[in-house]
């Protein structure tokens, strides 16, 4: 396996659910202020100037210090002996020495304040100075939000509807999301009825990472598998009877449930193993056809000789031959023998049904539709499950089922606690935007009428934020928003008039600058333009919805 298979199995079989990788704008970080440098400024030759002054004042005015002292007590002595004697002249001699002490102090202070003040001058004529030469520092360059993709999954939905897309969109999407399941140790079943293969790419890669596959391809394994073998007769007779209506174009094509009973009654007389070919031959033992070497028993045919008389309209008849000649169809594929052995395994992860080539005649038709209803019943067999390693299941083609079919099988799977994915090649004439626990998946569209029609289910006025990754592997139909001028070849289509955008929180009132990345309205010319492996999720719990992903892990190297 070479480096670059590796890491696209790394990334595939990764732990953790993920259905694609998104595109994101993670927020700008707050840029860090480096250090301002110094600044060339004049040297600062007032302070050795003023400091060596107020030294100076200090020691002139040390020589009063004792004298005022003095002076202050002799004034203190003179004004109370002043008071005691009541004489005059000491009140003199003290109002004297107080005189003397007020002046001394003025000459310890005065002396010193006036040096710090000179100080001061100098200090604030200095800082004008490096004004005039100080240079402005620019302030950082706001930093663009950086791009980034993130892995996600539908928020909670049990039932997701691919419309649209290509072979290698379908194998893309079926790798990342049924790897994704695998590697977190659930389990896929697979109908692929595309003939296409849809799941090769998911199967070479769990097969090559080790996981356990069950891997079953008709009709090359159908004579190696008994198909109905773990049916009973009456699931039998509404698995055949359900093919049959499904393929038949016939409105007037008689009743279900009637053609049901007739297939049960007749698998209902087999004692031998249950084959294609062996209910054929019942059937037209039914109606009372019975031919050499039909490979049915002489106790079998008692039995349905018996339930003859119990079925004896031409009605019933006519339904008979219809419903016979179904088995017999598909017993000609049974009884075709490539020598091919299926890959089984009862404790798989990965189990893939898928139905080699695309010939659509009336026989591959028919083993769909049974493969369909064995599906169904399988499923209805499992057992429920709230908890535990997720279970998924994909239908693959599920254009050629009966709607009716499909909500049975919609219904057993969310009560048994499994996530149903099936993929449309077209979409649907009832389409409607998701709801509930539902999602939607659109892929690139086929046609014009097809894209319009998912263009309506996506909500008006919004745009996607597309990488440039995604956009250089589109189809170039249309022109890219901003201008009607024609883009290079592989851009999206968004063709003006598109709504303004909203001021990013990042930059409020800022043109958002996205680094590798434009933004595009979904238009019916931009789902006809999608990668192959781009789709656009809509999924009602998810308020970020309809995001655009991509299935494919490429776009993370």
């Amino acid at each position: 396996m070479t480096r670059g298979s590796e890491r696209r199995s790394t990334a595939l079989l990764a732990p953790g659910e993920r259905w694609g990788w998104e595109y994101r704008l993670l927020p700008a970080a707050a840029p860090e202020r480096a250090a301002p440098a110094t600044p060339s400024v004049p040297d600062p030759d007032w302070a050795d100037a003023a400091a060596e002054r107020y030294a100076a004042a200090g020691r002139r005015t040390l020589r009063y210090r004792w004298p005022t002292a003095a002076a202050a007590a002799l004034a203190v002595v003179g004004f109370a002996l002043a008071a005691a004697l009541a004489n005059g002249i000491l009140a003199l001699i003290g109002s004297g020495c107080a005189v003397l002490a007020v002046a001394g102090t003025a000459g310890l202070v005065l002396p010193r304040r006036f040096a710090a003040r000179y100080a001061d001058a100098e200090h604030q004529r200095w800082l004008r100075r490096c004004a005039r030469h100080a240079e402005p520092v620019p302030a950082p360059a706001p930093e663009a939000p950086a791009g980034r993709w993130r892995p996600l999954r539908p928020a909670g939905a049990e039932h997701v509807d691919v419309y649209g897309g290509t072979d290698r969109g379908w194998a893309a999407l079926l790798s990342t999301v049924a790897g994704s399941v695998i590697g977190s140790g659930g389990s896929v079943t697979i109908l692929d009825l595309t003939g296409s293969s849809a799941a090769r790419d998911l199967v070479r890669v769990a097969g090559a990472a080790g996981h356990r596959l069950d891997l079953l391809t008709l009709p090359d394994h159908l004579p190696s598998v008994g198909l109905l073998a773990d049916l009973a007769p009456a699931q039998v007779g509404t698995v055949l009877a359900e093919a049959v209506h499904a393929v038949d174009r016939d409105s007037d094509s008689g009743d279900r449930s009637g053609d049901a009973g007739l297939v049960g009654q007749a698998v209902t007389a087999l004692r031998g193993p249950v084959t294609f070919r062996r209910v054929g031959a019942a059937l037209r033992a039914l109606d009372g056809v019975v031919a050499d070497g039909d490979a049915l028993t002489a106790a079998e045919r008692a039995n349905l000789a018996a339930a003859l008389r119990q079925v004896g309209s031409q009605t019933a008849a006519t339904r008979l031959r219809r419903l016979a000649a179904a088995a017999e169809q598909l017993a000609l594929l049974e009884e075709h023998d490539p020598g091919v052995r299926p890959y089984r395994d009862p404790h798989a992860q990965l189990r893939v049904m898928q139905l080699a080539g695309d010939e659509e005649d009336l026989s591959t038709g028919l083993l769909a539709q049974v493969l369909a209803g064995t599906l169904l019943h399988q499923v209805r067999r499992l057992v429920p499950q709230e908890s535990g390693p997720a279970r998924l299941l994909v239908v693959a083609g599920a254009d050629g089922l009966r709607r009716a079919q499909l909500e049975r099988l919609d219904t057993l799977a969310r009560r048994r606690g499994i996530r149903l994915l099936l993929l449309y090649r077209r979409l649907r004439g009832d389409a409607t935007a998701p709801t509930g626990t539902d999602a939607t998946v659109l892929m690139r569209q086929p046609g014009a009428a097809q894209a319009a029609q998912a263009a309506r289910l996506l909500p008006a006025g919004i745009e996607l934020l597309v990488a440039d990754r995604t956009m250089a592997r589109a189809e170039p139909t249309a022109a890219r928003r901003g201008g009607p001028e024609p883009e290079p070849p592989g851009r999206l289509p968004a063709p003006p008039p598109v709504p303004p955008l909203p001021p990013h929180p990042w930059r409020p009132g800022a043109e958002p600058g996205v680094p590798a990345a434009a933004r595009y309205a979904p238009t019916p010319e931009f789902l006809r333009a999608l990668p192959d492996t781009a789709y656009l999720l809509l999924d009602p719990r998810d308020g970020g919805s309809p995001r655009l992903l991509e299935a494919d892990p490429a776009v993370l190297d």
